[in-house]
Parts: C-alpha cells; structure tokens; sequence
C-alpha cells in the first residue's frame, strides 16, 4: 500500500509478546548460507503458544520463524475466548539442513485498518514421531498505514485545557497591563492637582537678598535775591519712591536684628564760587521748599552775620 510502513516486534519482546508452555528464549540462530545471524525464541511443547495484540491500527501481519522439516502450527486471528477456531498451517521443508535463516511462515491482510490479536501455538505431526514439533519465534511485523489515511482520534480534553488555559493567560495579561495603565493615570491627576510637582512636595521658596546700597537724592537748586544779591537756593528734589522686591522684604523682615544705615548726601555744592553761608543765616522754611524759579522773598530784614 502506497505511503504504509512496516513495525517490526522481535521474539524478545515481552510487552507486545505473551508466552505460553515451555519455550527457550535464549536461543540463536547462524544461518551460514545466508551469513545472517540472530535470536528466536523455540518450543517443543505441543502446547506452546504464543498471543500478540495489534499495538497500532494496521492492515496486515507477518509472522517469521525457521521452516523446518517438521513444522506445523495453527493460528486464530480475533477468537471468541469460549469458541476459538485454529487454522492449520503446514510450514515443513523437508529439504532444510538446518543452515537456513528465518522466513516468512505466515501473513494476512484486513479491509481496512484496525487493532487484532493474534494467537499462534505449536501443532501435531502425524509424521514425526512421538509427535515432537519444533515450534519457532523470530519476530511479527505489521503494516500501518499512511498517517493521513488513518482516522484519528480528536483529543476533547487536550483542546479544552488548552483553550481554557490560553483564556487564562490573556486574562492575566490583560489585568497586568489594567493596572500599570490605572497607576500612571492616577500619577498624571495628581502631578495636574499639586501643580505638576510629582509626589517630592512643594517647591522651596526662592529669596532675593536685601541690597543695602544707600539711595542718593540729589538736590536742585534755583537762582533767587537775597539781600539785592543773586544766590543759589536749594530746590525741593522730587519726591523718590523707595521700590523694593516683596522678596528682599521677606528676607529682611525674617531676619531680626539686621540694622539699616543712613547715609549723608553731603554739603550743597556752590557753583558760584561764594559761600554764601559766610554771609546769610540760613534761609527761611518757604525759600527751602520753592517749586519753581523767581525771585525769593526779600530777606533784608534779617540781620547780615558778623565776618
């Protein structure tokens, strides 16, 4: 049969080969025309026999052994165990000396693929006397046939483990990948809430030191008549407006015992060359605050200052 294979079961085969009677195992065989060389299993038990069941479907079986001169063995394939019906086999050569290797003594073939027992004993020579039988085992063969042409048995259980396990794993998967995904979310709301500062708490407060660089204020000065004399009278500067950072004043004011220092602008400078403060007391209120420019109110009424 196109794409079959044969699988061959050796006489030593104690699993798929059950023995029966009195039988030597051990024996060899050196079939010197042939130069082949081998173990069997042999019997002279008239009720040796041998039972071999199909560990494969197969179409067909080979039974090997020695032929004889006096061999002669029955065979049942599928017996009813209460009515079994033996075929007789006359396998003899009367022309073997004994040099000979194993041959193929019986065969058959089934309709269609299927699993079969095989029983093979040892049978009764009318011819030889006191009917010892040299009954022989060298191996059974059967043939299989073509893997795709061979119904097969769909394994149920094999597939419903392994669909239900593959539905666990992406269970597991899924629920792994959830929760990273539902704890970078949760990171993400909270950073939005506290200002995108993570979980490390709220950013340290930046100072900026006090700069204590004293403010100059500079005075103007305006050309008024003291006494029929022109003189320099100081103007009132514009008023400055002290601007410092809210955090300098955080700085100092968490600062106690920082003391501040007052600077002196210094004397008035006289352009003119005169001191006129040699000459003339110092001028009333209203001639320090003058705004604008003119002459200043006549001052010859107070007395001139002794040089």
């Amino acid at each position: 049969m196109t794409g079959s294979r044969n699988q061959s079961f050796d006489d030593r085969d104690s699993v798929h080969l059950y023995y029966q009677g009195s039988w030597a195992r051990q024996r060899t065989y050196n079939a010197t025309n042939t130069g082949e060389t081998g173990t069997l299993a042999s019997s002279n038990d008239r009720s040796a026999n041998v039972t071999f069941t199909f560990p494969l479907k197969a179409i067909a079986f080979f039974y090997y052994g020695l032929k004889k001169a006096n061999t002669r063995f029955a065979i049942c394939i599928d017996c009813d165990p209460n009515d079994r019906h033996f075929e007789i086999v006359n396998a003899a050569n009367h022309s073997d000396n004994g040099r000979n290797p194993p041959v193929l003594l019986y065969s058959h073939r089934f309709s269609s693929p299927g699993v079969h027992e095989v029983i093979i004993r040892n049978d009764r020579d009318p011819d030889t006397p006191f009917n010892h039988l040299q009954f022989t085992v060298d191996r059974i063969e059967i043939e299989i046939p073509a893997e795709d042409s061979q119904p097969r048995d769909v394994p149920i259980g094999a597939i419903v483990g392994g669909t239900v396990g593959g539905v666990v794993v992406v269970l597991v998967i899924c629920a792994i990948a959830f929760c990273f995904w539902w704890r970078k979310k949760t990171r993400r709301r909270i950073r939005e809430h506290v200002g995108n500062r993570g979980f490390d708490g709220p950013s340290p407060t930046t100072y900026q030191p006090f700069d204590p660089t004293p403010i100059t204020q500079t005075q103007s000065t305006t050309t008024g008549t003291i006494g029929g004399r022109k003189s320099r009278i100081p103007r009132n500067p514009p008023l400055q407006v002290l601007s410092l950072p809210l955090s300098g004043l955080a700085s100092t004011s968490s600062r106690p015992g920082t003391s501040q220092r007052e600077v002196d602008a210094g004397p008035v400078d006289d352009h003119t060359g005169h001191n006129i403060h040699d000459q003339l007391l110092p001028p009333e209120y209203e001639h320090v605050f003058v705004s604008g420019g003119g002459s200043a109110p006549n001052t010859q009424s107070r007395p001139r200052a002794k040089s």
